[in-house]
């Protein structure tokens, strides 16, 4: 089966490029989220959000929920997980990351975001 239009091609599968405002990035401290921040922020007109889980933890609703307060619908999404350093945090950790999605998907509907 072929990929979604536009996946591994660098383009957002739901916006175009002219309908995109803003990319929050929760995981902006790690190394994934720090060279996606770099690399976003060289794209004129974007407004880019970076946020560390020091700075919103989104194993609690109520600040996931706050961190989606000013989005609309050209806001889009990126959650970079947390990886493990040993083999034997995994199964938590994994577990957490979907805690994560849990409540930052819950918040979605109210803040706008497609």
């Amino acid at each position: 089966m072929p990929p979604p239009s536009g996946a591994g091609n660098g383009v957002p599968l739901t916006q175009t490029d002219s309908e995109l405002e803003k990319v929050i990035i929760f995981g902006a401290s790690g190394f994934i989220g720090k060279n996606l921040r770099s690399h976003l922020q060289k794209k004129s007109g974007l407004e880019i959000v970076g946020y560390s889980s020091s700075e919103c933890d989104l194993l609690n609703p109520t600040q996931a929920a706050e961190a989606l307060k000013n989005c609309n619908g050209g806001t889009s999404i990126v959650l970079c997980s947390s990886i493990p350093r040993r083999k034997e945090e995994s199964w938590a950790t994994m577990l957490k990351n979907i805690e994560m999605v849990h409540n930052l998907c819950a918040g979605i509907p109210d803040a706008g975001i497609r």
